[in-house]
């Protein structure tokens, strides 16, 4: 797969289905969702490119790129929504 569609996927997946579906959409927890869960993909990529490490049971890096991308998104909003600073 092109670096360049992992790093879109894993990047803008979570933030999209979020601005679709979440009642309270915030951009900052958007956009650092799609910095981390693009450059996770990207350097995963790399990485097994290299042959410097095995993603186990042979899944796809851009599995863990939006698993990345979801855990920095509800982790963000959540601070933001309950009021404390990131």
């Amino acid at each position: 797969m092109l670096l360049s569609y992992s790093f879109m996927v894993s990047g803008l997946f979570i933030p999209l289905i979020a601005a679709l579906f979440f009642k309270k959409k915030d951009p900052l927890a958007a956009i650092a969702a799609m910095i981390s869960g693009g450059t996770t993909t990207l350097v995963l990529e790399i990485l097994k490119k290299e042959e410097l490490v095995q993603m186990p049971w042979s899944m796809d890096p851009n599995i863990f790129g939006i698993l990345m991308s979801l855990v920095v998104y509800l982790f963000i909003s959540n601070r933001a929504s309950s009021g404390l600073q990131v």
